[in-house]
């Protein structure tokens, strides 16, 4: 540049490249920053996204979850002890933790029914048919051996209780 006495000024020539170069770097990297901002307030309100929150929601409560036996016999007997009591929400707490509202909701309907008795009956009448590591299979079979009730209860792999899978 030339200055006022048509001198050429190294100085300020050199300011006004750093100005821009400086200011050209900001707005880079504002755009940047802008650009993964959106792309994680996108991500954030995905279906994966959400997905991955509830299943690490549902491993987290798993792992929390204290109802259970330490076999499945036990398991059963413990919900079946809940049922005489009358205790709906204990009972529900050895589904697995997925189905606990659902069963909930299903028991006091059959309380409100006045068919909890005949749950608690079939219940005490129940079989051990198949167990493996895994899961476990209750059933009353008629006198043809077809099963006409089958209860399934598998064991929780954080925490190795035993909760109702199936009623």
């Amino acid at each position: 540049m030339l200055g006022f006495a048509g001198q050429y000024d190294d100085d300020g020539m050199l300011r006004n490249i750093l100005k821009f170069g400086v200011g050209g770097l900001v707005l880079a990297a504002v755009a940047v920053g802008v650009l993964f901002l959106a792309d994680y307030i996108r991500y954030r309100s995905s279906p994966e996204y959400r997905a991955e929150q509830y299943l690490k929601d549902l491993e987290r409560r798993y792992r929390e979850d204290p109802y259970g036996g330490s076999t499945p016999e036990e398991t059963l007997q413990l919900f079946i002890d809940a049922l005489k009591k009358g205790d709906i929400e204990l009972a529900s707490k050895y589904f697995s933790i997925e189905h606990q509202e659902v069963q909930k909701q299903e028991l006091i309907k059959a309380k409100d029914e006045g068919i909890l008795e005949n749950i608690i009956f079939e219940g005490q009448k129940l079989k051990l048919s198949k167990k493996d590591n895994e899961l476990a299979f209750f059933t009353i079979s008629n006198e043809r051996g077809v099963v006409e009730v089958q209860v399934v209860i598998g064991r929780s792999s954080a925490t190795g209780k035993w909760k109702i899978l199936e009623l």
